[in-house]
């Protein structure tokens, strides 16, 4: 009953599309709809937490992954813009994983494309994702040969800065 009053009075008030920025409409109506992109039937797994999504696609070689991974995001690009949602393309990028710098492959082994209106073939004009070689995912660095080594350096800088603040704020209370 909340949300038909919320909706009703967002009508009355002249509001097309979206919610006013600080009502509790917002938020739910966002919920609601990335639980939705969470149970789209993908060739792939996809995941999500408050805001972030990750999709995780798999093949016997390079080439097959990178296409699963097209057609995933494609099918992903074309729900949201079914509902009037945007992807932002300049934080969306893809990874290569390994556990030897030997199998990686090279960068212009591998392209995804976010495909539109267009037969899918390499050669076409649509948007190539970045490859990062690192990503954060909800705080946590992970790099393409699964280490720890980026992780561990950000964690001890943060205890670092955290140590060195209260160590100076302990002498400046000592001092007269």
């Amino acid at each position: 009953m909340l949300i038909f009053s919320m909706l009703l009075a967002l009508v009355l008030l002249g509001v097309v599309c979206g919610a006013p920025q600080g009502t509790v409409l917002g938020p739910l109506l966002f919920l609601i709809f990335f639980n939705d992109l969470c149970e789209l039937d993908l060739d792939g797994a996809l995941t999500g937490f408050a805001d972030d999504a990750g999709a995780v696609f798999c093949g016997n070689d390079w080439a097959e992954a990178a296409q699963k991974a097209s057609a995933g995001i494609s099918y992903i690009k074309h729900w949201l813009n079914v509902h009037e949602l945007t992807l932002n393309v300049d934080k969306t990028n893809y990874m290569t994983f390994s556990t030897s710098s030997v199998t990686i492959p090279a960068k212009s082994e591998i392209v995804v494309k976010m495909h539109e209106n267009c037969t899918g073939n390499i050669q076409c004009n649509c948007i190539a994702l970045n490859r990062a070689e690192y990503v954060r995912y909800l705080g946590v660095e992970i790099d393409q040969l699964l280490k720890w080594d980026r992780q561990t350096k950000y964690i001890t800088s943060k205890v670092r800065r955290t140590y060195y603040y209260y160590v100076c704020e302990m002498c400046l209370e000592k001092t007269p």
